[in-house]
């Protein structure tokens, strides 16, 4: 179950990513990043096609720790964001506001969220390194596959 939680809150992060992706002109910068998940692999797309790529067992327990400790990791951020968050709140809330204030807990709230985005793309990475380089293309082929 935790794992099916991870995967989930992993495809949830990326998704948002690949739609902006789609919707930005080729040559834009912005977001020329995110299309490089097109060269990855989520946790959710390997284990829905594990019978089919062939998964072995060392493989299978790589995989699953990886998900284990980025899921650890997503955790903890997501509550030091939502801190953050909440102190953001809290500043924004009076009738003046400290600008100097609300920044830094800006800065900080992007400094979480960069925390998150950096674990998700390990995370992508680790599934990609896992696999043998016929199971990438096989990966390729299925997600290309309606």
């Amino acid at each position: 179950m935790r794992v099916l939680t991870l995967a989930l809150l992993t495809l949830g992060l990326a998704a948002p990513l690949a739609a902006q992706s789609d919707a930005a002109p080729a040559d834009s910068g912005r977001f020329r990043f995110h299309f490089a998940f097109k060269f990855v692999f989520s946790p959710e797309q390997v284990i829905a096609h594990q019978q089919e790529l062939a998964i072995n067992d060392a493989q299978r327990t790589t995989m699953q720790a990886e998900i284990l400790r980025a899921q650890e990791l997503f955790g903890k951020g997501q509550w030091q964001l939502s801190a953050a968050n909440e102190r953001l709140a809290a500043l924004l809330e009076p009738a003046h506001i400290d600008e100097g204030a609300a920044m830094a807990a800006v800065d900080q709230i992007l400094q979480e969220e960069y925390k998150l985005k950096r674990v998700q793309m390990m995370l992508l990475i680790r599934m990609k390194n896992s696999l043998t380089p016929d199971q990438q293309r096989k990966l390729m082929q299925l997600r290309e596959t309606p």
